[in-house]
């Protein structure tokens, strides 16, 4: 009996460390099960992370071909960079590299399944993440993060870069009371800066500017941003605002302009409610139509297009001499031996070319049309944009045609009726007939600005003289 019950002690012990064995294999294999699927959780972690640095890589390549680097400020000659061949080829050598670097990723799993990979630390194209080798290639004044806002280009002749704290001065920190202007890009505000220009050998003096501060999140204001400085750094027309200089530090981007003191035409042709004014006279409005023709012709013939002329964009001087003003949106015209340029439809309502609304087809007599449309508003004193009778909204240009497509133009029914010294005949039909023109369907029929001024000047001259 003893034997018997020992030997079943036995088995049961011998049962029990085979279950024992059992548990521990399972607990093992549930521990090697767990390891793998932590190591498969690593690995995809790694290449989510990989694709990641990628994906900013490419985000940082692009954004580097419309505004430069972050690093080295928004550069506004950047689009200039494009036929550099220096240029070129950095972009080629961060091509290869970046198709490298696709080709390691792409490794085999390590051979210890349970072994963390190692960690691949991140190596810079050629040339930096800021295109410090290409800086430095043409000259520019150090590379990468030690690069000027700049950059890459020189920055244009007779433009004065500002700090910030320079333009928180100049407009006590941005007090609202120092507002001009207010819109989609931001604010104006009216500030005092050290004239650059000082009587030779006399002591320093103020000027008064207007200062363009723009949104630092948007998108569009960068644009702008940068468009204003390749538009303006390049020209010098007297019925073109003056751009005096630039501020990018950090987020903050800002433009300095001459200052304008009669403000905008819009505010001019429809005073705020209550604000006591009298209508703007016919001689001013003869003069400021010649000198915006001027403007125009001046920015068609340096091959840009405005693309957003209109009656808020023409700043008023002290002598009611016209300035054209807001180039953000402002494209390069066709290359030789193209007629257009295909773009994004761009601009503001009532002065928008129905052609170029319909095709996408920029061309210089999209202005044109626009500036038949503020012609329109100079003779009639309404807004491009109104309502009809039914309540809809109604272009200026589809009420004044049946007056201008008569035999003569209806000069009654056309001139805005609260002049207190009215248009004569002479004046007025010249006007009249030039917008006619402007504003034809076939943009073929419309004529070069070039032609506006030539039949605006003789008139301009002998009412408002040479100025």
């Amino acid at each position: 009996m003893a034997d018997a019950a020992a030997e079943r002690a036995g088995g049961a012990a011998a049962e029990a460390s085979v279950r024992a064995q059992q548990m521990q294999e399972q607990q093992q294999l549930q521990m090697q099960q767990q390891q793998q699927m932590h190591y498969q959780q690593q690995q995809m972690q790694m290449q989510q992370q990989q694709q990641q640095q990628q994906q900013m890589y490419m985000q940082q390549q692009q954004q580097q071909q419309q505004y430069g680097s972050d690093q080295q400020g928004y550069n506004p000659q950047y689009a200039l960079q494009q036929q550099d061949p220096r240029y070129m080829q950095q972009q080629q050598q961060q091509l290869q590299y970046h198709q490298q670097q696709q080709q390691q990723q792409q490794q085999p799993p390590p051979m210890n399944p349970y072994q963390q990979p190692p960690h691949l630390a991140p190596q810079l194209p050629p040339g930096g993440w800021g295109g410090g080798a290409a800086v430095a290639a043409a000259g520019g004044g150090g590379g990468g993060a030690g690069g000027g806002v700049i950059g890459y280009q020189e920055q244009p002749a007779e433009l004065q870069e500002y700090s910030y704290q320079d333009l928180v001065d100049a407009t006590e920190d941005f007090q609202e009371h120092s507002v001009l202007g207010e819109g989609g890009f931001g604010k104006v505000y009216k500030g005092y800066v050290l004239d650059r220009f000082p009587v030779e050998g006399g002591p320093p003096v103020t000027a008064t500017v207007a200062i363009k501060k723009l949104n630092p999140s948007g998108y569009q204001s960068k644009v702008e941003w940068m468009r204003e400085i390749l538009v303006l750094g390049k020209l010098n027309h007297p019925n073109l605002v003056r751009l005096i200089g630039y501020c990018a530090e950090l987020e903050e981007m800002l433009l300095v302009y001459e200052f304008v003191p009669r403000g905008s035409l819009d505010y001019h042709l429809w005073p705020a409610p209550n604000v006591p004014a009298d209508p703007l006279p016919w001689q001013a409005r003869l003069r400021i139509a010649h000198d915006a023709a001027c403007g125009l012709a001046h920015l068609h013939a340096s091959n840009f297009i405005h693309r957003d002329f209109k009656a808020p964009n023409i700043l008023i001087a002290e002598n009611y001499a016209g300035k054209l003003t807001d180039f953000g949106l402002a494209k390069d015209g066709p290359d030789a031996g193209q007629t257009h340029v295909s773009t994004q439809i761009m601009g503001t309502m009532g002065y928008l070319d129905p052609r170029y609304a319909e095709t996408g087809q920029l061309t210089v007599k999209s202005d044109v049309y626009a500036y038949g449309v503020v012609l329109l508003e100079l003779l009639t004193g309404k807004k491009a944009m109104g309502i009809s009778p039914g309540g809809k909204p109604k272009t200026l240009t589809s009420w004044a045609r049946p007056y201008l497509n008569k035999a003569r133009p209806d000069l009654e029914s056309l001139v805005d009726p609260n002049l207190i010294d009215p248009f004569p005949e002479k004046v007025a039909r010249t006007l009249a007939i030039s917008a006619k023109h402007c504003i034809q369907d076939d943009t073929n029929m419309r004529p070069m600005m070039s032609d506006i001024v030539d039949t605006l000047r003789p008139l301009n001259t002998a009412i408002n003289g040479r100025r």
